[in-house]
Formats: C-alpha cells, sequence, structure tokens
C-alpha cells in the first residue's frame, strides 16, 4: 500500500504541476503581456490553448503546426472523456446497483469536477483510481 501511494501521489503532483504550469503561463500573458513577444501573446489565450476549432471546418489547415496542435487537442478530450468513464464504471462496478442512487452519482460527479479542476483530466483519472484501488484493497481511500 505504501508504494501504491507513492506511485499514485507522483502521478497526481505530476498531472497537477502541468495542468497549473499551463494556467499560470496563461495568466501571465493576461496580466502581464510585455513579458510576451507579440506574436506569442496572441497565441497563448484560454480559447487558443484550449478550444480547438469544430472539426468540420472548411478548406486546408492553415499550416501543419496548427493542424497537429488541434489534432492533439482532440485527442486530448477523447482520450479524457474515455479514461473518466472508463474510471466511473470501474468505481461504480464495485457496488451492488441498489447501492448506485442519485446522490452517489451526484457526490461522484462533483468528485470528478473538482479533481479535474484541481489536476487536469489525467489528475482527475488518477485520484479517482487512487480512491478506488484504495476502496478495494481495503485500506480506505489509500492517502
Amino acid at each position: 500500500m505504501r508504494a501504491l501511494r507513492r506511485v499514485y501521489s507522483l502521478a497526481f503532483t505530476a498531472c497537477a504541476i502541468s495542468h497549473w504550469a499551463t494556467i499560470a503561463i496563461l495568466a501571465t500573458n493576461r496580466l502581464l503581456p510585455s513579458h510576451f513577444p507579440p506574436h506569442l501573446r496572441a497565441s497563448f489565450t484560454p480559447s487558443n490553448v484550449f478550444l480547438p476549432p469544430p472539426f468540420w471546418a472548411p478548406g486546408p489547415m492553415p499550416n501543419m503546426a496548427e493542424g497537429i496542435h488541434n489534432f492533439f487537442q482532440y485527442d486530448l478530450y477523447v482520450g479524457a472523456v474515455a479514461s473518466l468513464v472508463w474510471v466511473t464504471a470501474i468505481n461504480a462496478n464495485r457496488f451492488e446497483p441498489r447501492r448506485l442512487t442519485w446522490g452517489w452519482w451526484a457526490r461522484l460527479v462533483w468528485r470528478v469536477a473538482l479533481r479535474v479542476g484541481v489536476a487536469g483530466p489525467g489528475g482527475g483519472l488518477v485520484a479517482l483510481m487512487w480512491e478506488r484501488d484504495g476502496q478495494v484493497l481495503g485500506d480506505g481511500d489509500c492517502s
């Protein structure tokens, strides 16, 4: 259990650091734009970083770098949603169906949203796996 705690703690910390580093760069660009070159100021906005253009947009992509960035954004969202659905399903699978009430689902959604907000989608996945393993292995939340 101690080794498992270390692994989950390291993974969660790595996710949180990368998540907050991205947010810090975007906040610095917003609050202190003079610290960035003009061509980066326009690029370092939450909408440019986190929101890909619609995949049905007409015409060719402007350049290869932007096309690859858009692909990685979609890859991140599809992978994150699939992973969070998977970890939610294995969390629900440890209970009898009659114990899965609306309140249980609401608390789970709240925990997912809170952890994704704190450490990004990867951190949310790690935290829920950590909690689930702690419950299944009989050590509370493993933390």
